[in-house]
């Protein structure tokens, strides 16, 4: 009897436990032309490209038009490298701001909006993060979009001196997206099934 209540609160406490994040990654070409405002330091070239990677609560629904992702749409977090600098924040709130950057509603500014096809796919998209905190040097950006213009674009900006950046682009040749579902179990629930079993495991001897 004993044992059938333990099977009974496993059952109930599990399903609360197990969870799918589903990351959205999209990987983008390598970049095909450069702008040189600053030839002394981070130099892009034929090696550098973007990347992105998307963390949503749950799979990205059918048939999306110009959807806006942000924490009260499922963002749980993101990241963007352009081949020089990484942008990456968790937990994040608020309506994203308009890009390029206007008031800061998180770490960075940001702007994440995809079109989706029939079976969920992202088939357009515009996305954007910069790093536009004037204390931080160098000033980073990573956008890529498929939309009316086709390009991935990064750029750094080692001084204040928005005339002089240095970039790397590609155009007409998007890149790739690829979902995975990640299973998630709090740590700090982990432990009380451990004890579960163990508890469970020598009710079992008496029984």
């Amino acid at each position: 009897m004993r044992k059938q209540i333990w099977i009974a609160l496993l059952a109930l406490l599990v399903p609360g436990i197990l969870s799918a994040n589903t990351i959205y990654t999209y990987t983008g070409n390598h970049f095909t032309d450069f702008v040189v405002g600053d030839p002394n330091h981070f130099n892009f070239d034929t090696s550098d490209f973007v990347t992105y990677k998307l963390t949503l609560a749950t799979p990205l629904a059918a048939n999306l038009t110009n959807f806006q992702l942000r924490g009260s749409t499922g963002l749980l977090a993101y990241s963007a490298n352009n081949g020089f600098c990484t942008l990456s924040e968790v937990g994040v709130i608020g309506p994203p701001p308009l890009f390029p950057p206007i008031p800061m509603f998180g770490k960075y500014d940001f702007t994440f909006v995809v079109s989706t096809d029939g079976a969920g796919n992202i088939s357009g998209w515009n996305l954007g993060a910069v790093d536009s905190v004037p204390i931080d040097t160098p000033t980073c950006s990573v956008a890529t979009q498929f939309a009316s213009f086709k390009e991935d674009i990064g750029t750094v900006l080692y001084t204040h001196n928005r005339n002089e950046f240095n970039a790397g682009l590609v155009r007409d040749s998007p890149g790739t997206w690829t979902v995975q579902q990640t299973p998630e179990v709090p740590t700090f629930i982990l432990l009380p099934i451990g004890l579960v079993g163990v508890i469970w495991k020598k009710v079992g001897r008496r029984i």
